[in-house]
């Protein structure tokens, strides 16, 4: 079976610069100016962090597949929380920081990373597929760990992991990228 996900997908990225570059860089960067003065800068792959999930808002619901038939329908609301979904399976607490999400890093400046270029994305359609190995799906079984971004004006939540029963589900790659809504490059200090 396969867990189709729609709504948004929150791309954000952070790349640590030094005091030169950001003087060099100035308030507002395009993104040439940023390749041409950091020439092997790629927003998946900085130096600081990069976040790759659906986001957790008021369109985000789910899909499940057996080959072509959709054999359920739901949105967040439908899992099961992720501590009573521990309870039902004490396997689960087996999984190292399997209550925790993924240290992504801030978007706020401090003292272990001053100054950044961040980087954010968000786009709209299909954001996220798992497989779920199962015989008959039964939305009760699942369960999610939600993360979240600092940011100096607000804290956007992601899914970052997502449980069928005691499994914890493998992200697929997508094959097709979802539309996107708005860009932003930005120097934080």
């Amino acid at each position: 079976m396969i867990l189709k996900i729609y709504g948004n997908e929150f791309v954000a990225s952070a790349h640590d610069i030094d005091s030169k570059q950001l003087t060099q860089l100035g308030n507002n960067p395009s993104q040439d100016e940023i390749m041409n003065l950091i020439p092997d800068y790629d927003v998946s792959n900085t130096n600081y962090f990069f976040i790759n999930r659906p986001l957790i808002n008021d369109i985000l619901s789910f899909e499940v597949y057996d080959g072509e038939e959709n054999v359920w329908k739901g949105n967040l609301d439908d899992f099961t929380d992720i501590y009573d979904h521990g309870d039902n399976y004490p396997e689960i607490m087996d999984i190292d920081l399997w209550d925790e999400q993924d240290e992504y890093g801030d978007a706020v400046a401090w003292d272990e990373h001053p100054q950044f270029i961040y980087y954010e994305e968000i786009n709209k359609g299909l954001v996220g597929i798992v497989k779920i190995d199962c015989e008959n799906f039964d939305p009760e079984k699942l369960s999610c760990v939600c993360g979240s971004l600092e940011k100096d004006d607000d804290e956007p939540e992601f899914l970052d992991k997502i449980y069928y029963e005691q499994n914890l589900l493998q992200w697929i790659p997508l094959e097709d990228e979802p539309k996107n809504i708005s860009t932003l490059f930005s120097i934080i200090s």
